[in-house]
């Protein structure tokens, strides 16, 4: 299991403006002494970042957000979301980092499929930046 682990509320990024909030919030989280947030970012991300419970998790934020230019914004707003569906649960008691495909509802697994930070089987959709 990785240390380089944030937690956050996915409640409260989904009610930020845009992904770019979004995707403040995460870099600040992923390093907050060397990401300080801009004056435009800076109210709205705070508030988002102070959200609780943050039974969402992210490993290895850094990766992902060093990496995002291999990927589309959709790409990244999917693999956010659908981290945001894990059980935090079974990650801290199993190490289980993959979501079972029956809860991405709402989804097309053949859109999934394509997604260059998801890898996508029958039963399990891993992510990228968090494969061991």
């Amino acid at each position: 299991m990785s240390d380089n682990i944030i937690k956050f509320n996915f409640s409260a990024l989904k009610k930020l403006p845009s992904f770019e909030y979004a995707l403040a919030a995460i870099r600040h989280l992923s390093d907050p002494h060397n990401n300080k947030l801009s004056k435009i970012h800076e109210h709205k991300v705070q508030i988002a970042l102070n959200a609780t419970p943050r039974e969402c998790f992210m490993q290895n934020s850094k990766a992902f957000l060093a990496n995002r230019v291999m990927a589309t914004r959709q790409d990244m707003l999917v693999y956010v979301t659908l981290l945001s569906r894990r059980d935090s649960l079974e990650y801290k008691l199993y190490g289980k980092t993959a979501l079972p495909t029956c809860l991405a509802f709402g989804f097309d697994l053949t859109k999934l499929k394509r997604n260059k930070l998801l890898n996508v089987t029958e039963s399990n959709i891993y992510f990228k930046y968090e494969e061991q």
